[in-house]
Parts: structure tokens; C-alpha cells; sequence
């Protein structure tokens, strides 16, 4: 390629920042945060530069300061193609989006002005290419002996605990039909004689494998605990238990199963891991096709739920049918904990000070909406912004003490996407 062209290349990639940003930003599915560099986008550049090789920041609230934050964005088959280098001014960052082709990878480099400050074409051989763009073996190794790792390992056997209970203490002993691996397994037990205990194990490890290769290391290594984990805690229960029944009741054992299972599985589910089994097949789905988990547990829980109706009593197909109610609204709920969000409308004289004070004080962002009174028909500004749950007495103070005649309209929000709630926050200049 002659200096010409990569004139040519150089000059119609400048002003196309927000082009190339919306279409990175859109592709991401997981991001890595480092203080340093982590990744060596230039091969040997470590070596030739003398950089070292940046920390895992496992905690990105807990950070003082952007400079020298490197944040890594990966698209869904696990290839390198954002990222962003802190700097000298706080939250201003260097944008370096990767663009991959057939025969070589072409990296734009921008600077927080969004001016274009290089055009890179970097050209090897696949295995290189793979090793240097793809190759996250070292972050997985730390993840592993990582105290991230603990908490996520003992969430998942304290999960599985809770569903066990529920299980071996209340759907059993009743006779209730239920969805998951444990429907299928009750199946195949009045079918063909197979214990729960081993069904679940055999069928957990088949889903094992299809999770490790659709979902991802980290997803497989928390789920083959519960591979494990599970029928083991299932069987044991199982004997503790014996001839013993809770309670005969079975509208009681279905809300009481409903309710741990629900909360088994959504104690798992958030930290990004399953139950094995049948939850994996929702997830897979939530992941490729966008199809909210909730959604698929209950199409398959009722199919599964069908083949249990055949040889089960009418009585007893009907609590199922609550059983698995009760726990997928129990999951969720739970799912949506900390993503409900308050709306704020202040209508106030100080709209300009309130919106300051929001922006720079409580660190949210704010709309201004023009309209008039009713009764006197006077022009007012109307302040719009969106807080969790935790900010909202610390701004309606705020408000009060900028303008005790404020007017404010509260109300709750499902869930809130955009920058700032589900994807990161962006910090423009102002002109």
C-alpha cells in the first residue's frame, strides 16, 4: 500500500468517530477493565516499549481516577474491537476501534476530541492474529483464583441448596408435577425406572457441554458446579429426608417449591451462571435472539409440564401448573431487582440551578421541557431526569434547598436503557 492510498484511507475515516462508535458499541457483549495496558494489539509492542502488563480492576466503582483505565470491548465471538485509554482528564478518553478482514486488521485511533489520529493496518497469519485479538486465557486463569470467583462459586452451591429444599421437601414427597431438569427427570423415572438423582446428573452434563461452547468459560465453569453440586445435594436430602413429609398440602408446597426454585434460580442466574439443565437452553436463546429468559422457562416448564399430565392426576397437574407460575414470576421479580428506576418531573423557577446541581452533583443527566401554568399561564421549565431508588432523597433535598416552592411529579420506572443505565456513561464537551 502506497503512501497515496493510506493518504486517501486517512482523510475518509476523519469525522466518522460517531459512526464508527454507534456501530463498535451496538456489537459489544462483555467488557475488561485494567489499570494499564492488558492486551498487545501491536505484536511485541510490550517488549519494544517496555510497558507492563496492566491489573484487573474487579470492582470499576471503586476506581479514583480514569487516567491510565483501559476498558476492552469484545463482540460476541469473543474478538477485540473497542478500546478506550483514560487520561490526564478525568472521564476523557482515546477511542481505538479494530475492524477485522480477511486477510488483516485495520485499527482507527481517535483522541477524546474525536480527531482522527491514525490508521493502522496490521497484517499476519491467522494463529498470530487469534493469539493477540482472541486469546483470554490469562484474565480466565486470574478469574479463577480470583475472590469474584468464590463468592460466585459459593452463590451457586448456596442456589442450588435453596432448590434442592425445594425439591426433596416439597414437590417430591406431594407428587407435584414441575417444569426444569427435574420434570424431565420425574419423566423419565415413571417411564423407565431411572433415580431423579442420576437423570439430573447425566442430563446437567450434556447441557454442560453445550453451555461451555455457546456461553462462554467463565458461564461453564460456575454451571459445572452446579452439575455437581446439585443432584449431589438432591440425593442427600433425599435420605436425610426419608418417609418425612413437610406438610400434605399441596397448593402449600407448590407456593413453598415455587418460591425457592424461583429464588434459586434467580440468585444464580444474575451472577451469570445457571442451574445446568434446562436453564441453559433460555439462556442460550436470551443471548443469540434477545428472547427474555422468563420467557422461555415458561414455554418449555409447560412442555415439559404436558408430558408429566399424561400419567399424573388432574388434581396434581393443576398445582404443577401453580408450581411454575409461582417461580418464574418469583424469578421474575427477582431479576428485576435494581432495575426499576424513578422518574422525576420538577416543574421549579430554578431550572437552570436544579439541572446544574443534578448534572454535576448526583452525577445523572437531565432533560429541560418547556411549558406553561394552567391557571395563570405563565412559561415555566419543567426539569426530567431518571435516578435509582438510593438517589431520590438526596435530590429531592437538593431541590427543596434550590427552590422550596418546586413542584415535583415522581413516579416508578420498569427499566431504563440507554447511557448512563445499561450502557456505560459518556461524557461529552460542552460548547
Amino acid at each position: 500500500m502506497t503512501q497515496e492510498e493510506l493518504s486517501i484511507i486517512f482523510d475518509a475515516h476523519k469525522g466518522m468517530f460517531d459512526s464508527f462508535e454507534n456501530d463498535v458499541e451496538n456489537k459489544i457483549s462483555k467488557r475488561e477493565y485494567y489499570k494499564g495496558p492488558f492486551y498487545e494489539i501491536t505484536p511485541f509492542s510490550f517488549q519494544r516499549v517496555g510497558f507492563k502488563q496492566g491489573k484487573t480492576i474487579k470492582d470499576i466503582n471503586k476506581i479514583k481516577s480514569t487516567k491510565g483505565l483501559y476498558i476492552y470491548g469484545f463482540d460476541q465471538e469473543n474478538n477485540l474491537i473497542e478500546i478506550k485509554e483514560g487520561i490526564s482528564i478525568p472521564e476523557q478518553f482515546y477511542y481505538q476501534f479494530l475492524l477485522y478482514e480477511k486477510d488483516y486488521t485495520k485499527s482507527i485511533f481517535f483522541d477524546n476530541t474525536k480527531q482522527l489520529l491514525n490508521v493502522s493496518f496490521f497484517i499476519f497469519d491467522d494463529n498470530k492474529r487469534r493469539k493477540i485479538m482472541k486469546d483470554t486465557n490469562s484474565s480466565f486463569s486470574s478469574y479463577i483464583f480470583s475472590k469474584q470467583f468464590l463468592r460466585n462459586a459459593l452463590t451457586v452451591i448456596l442456589g442450588n441448596f435453596i432448590y434442592a429444599i425445594g425439591v426433596a421437601f416439597f414437590i417430591l414427597p406431594t407428587g407435584l408435577i414441575t417444569g426444569g431438569t427435574t420434570g424431565i427427570a420425574i419423566i423419565m423415572n415413571h417411564h423407565f425406572g431411572i433415580t431423579i438423582s442420576l437423570f439430573v446428573g447425566m442430563f446437567n452434563a450434556v447441557m454442560f457441554v453445550i453451555g461451555f461452547g455457546l456461553l462462554g468459560k467463565e458461564f461453564a465453569l460456575t454451571t459445572m458446579i452446579s452439575t455437581f453440586a446439585f443432584p449431589t445435594i438432591l440425593g442427600f436430602l433425599q435420605k436425610l429426608v426419608g418417609s418425612f413429609v413437610l406438610t400434605n398440602d399441596m397448593f402449600l408446597a407448590s407456593l413453598f417449591g415455587g418460591l425457592c426454585i424461583g429464588t434459586s434460580l434467580a440468585m444464580i442466574i444474575r451472577i451469570g451462571a445457571s442451574t445446568g439443565g434446562m436453564d441453559i437452553p433460555p439462556l442460550v436463546l436470551n443471548k443469540y435472539f434477545k428472547v427474555p429468559v422468563s420467557v422461555s422457562l415458561y414455554v418449555f416448564d409447560f412442555i415439559i409440564l404436558i408430558g408429566q399430565m399424561m400419567f399424573s392426576p388432574k388434581r396434581t397437574s393443576l398445582y404443577g401448573i401453580v408450581l411454575v407460575l409461582v417461580y418464574t414470576i418469583t424469578l421474575d421479580r427477582l431479576l428485576a431487582i435494581g432495575a426499576a428506576k424513578t422518574k422525576l418531573e420538577i416543574v421549579t423557577k430554578a431550572s437552570e440551578e436544579i439541572t446544574n446541581a443534578i448534572l454535576h452533583d448526583i452525577d445523572r443527566s437531565a432533560t429541560l421541557l418547556h411549558g406553561k401554568t394552567g391557571y395563570l399561564g405563565r412559561e415555566t421549565d419543567i426539569v426530567m431526569t431518571i435516578i435509582s431508588s438510593r438517589e431520590l432523597y438526596k435530590v429531592e433535598k437538593l431541590v427543596h434547598d434550590l427552590d422550596p416552592d418546586a413542584f415535583i411529579i415522581l413516579s416508578k420506572v420498569g427499566s431504563v436503557h440507554g447511557r448512563g443505565f445499561s450502557r456505560e456513561k459518556r461524557y461529552l464537551e460542552q460548547k
